[in-house]
């Protein structure tokens, strides 16, 4: 009892955050996000820090991404006010992630939202491969293909997860450009982390303060306005 009222008595006026609280929060409200973590591609050069621009896993990115993992992110819409946006969330395509303390996201990862569909589109040339050509992301919906101001008929190509199939009656030739127009899952890219050292100490009913994390919030920015080539040494560490 003596013990009881000395704790009571060390924090007595003390207001302390519960954790898990946020964390519910998030699963709650979040949206299901697809979380690939990025790793430097071994086709990097150790003599120039650049990656291989032909590299068939990294695209030339320097990066490569895992099988990628479900969470729940909370997306953080900007309301245009000056005063109440953060430095650089004025970007085209620019906005904050909020996720558990359960996932250490790191810079570069990628968020994927497979419940939501967002507009793309992509100049491609036609190679003639039976394969089909690859397009840049995964084609949840073709909206159009043109050649120009010339309509390709829907009937006269299929389109596969990310592969656009010409059938031969197309008329489209070999060399020839081509554009489309799709909705895709939208993909974020991590490009900061603002508040990566987020958390509190929490003692009420405890003999000591214990260092708890916080959910985290991270700036994340579409992946197709992002620079095609991010340049700078990816080996550098000063």
């Amino acid at each position: 009892m003596a013990e009881r009222d000395e704790l009571y008595a060390i924090n007595l006026g003390r207001v302390d955050f519960t954790p898990g609280d946020f964390d519910k929060f998030v699963y709650q409200h979040g949206a299901k996000a697809l979380w690939e973590r990025s790793m430097l591609c071994s086709c990097i050069s150790e003599s120039s820090g650049q990656p291989d621009f032909t590299c068939p896993n990294c695209d030339g990115k320097g990066f490569s991404y895992d099988e990628g993992k479900v969470i729940k992110a909370l997306i953080n819409n900007a309301d245009g006010k000056k005063d109440s946006v953060p430095v650089g969330l004025l970007d085209v395509g620019t906005t904050l992630a909020t996720i558990s303390s359960e996932f250490r996201v790191g810079f570069r990862d990628r968020l994927l939202f497979p419940d939501m569909r967002t507009v793309y589109s992509q100049v491609l040339t036609y190679k003639g491969n039976p394969a089909g050509e690859r397009l840049k992301y995964y084609c949840a919906e073709m909206q159009q293909v043109r050649v120009l101001d010339t309509k390709i008929p829907e009937d006269k190509y299929e389109v596969n997860g990310s592969r656009i199939i010409f059938k031969e009656d197309a008329g489209i030739q070999v060399g020839e450009r081509f554009s489309v127009l799709m909705y895709t899952i939208p993909s974020y890219i991590v490009i900061d982390i603002p508040h990566e050292l987020r958390g509190t100490f929490v003692k009420m009913g405890r003999v000591t303060d214990t260092w708890e994390e916080l959910p985290k919030q991270y700036m994340i920015k579409r992946e197709d306005l992002l620079p095609a080539t991010r340049g700078g040494n990816l080996l550098e560490t000063d």
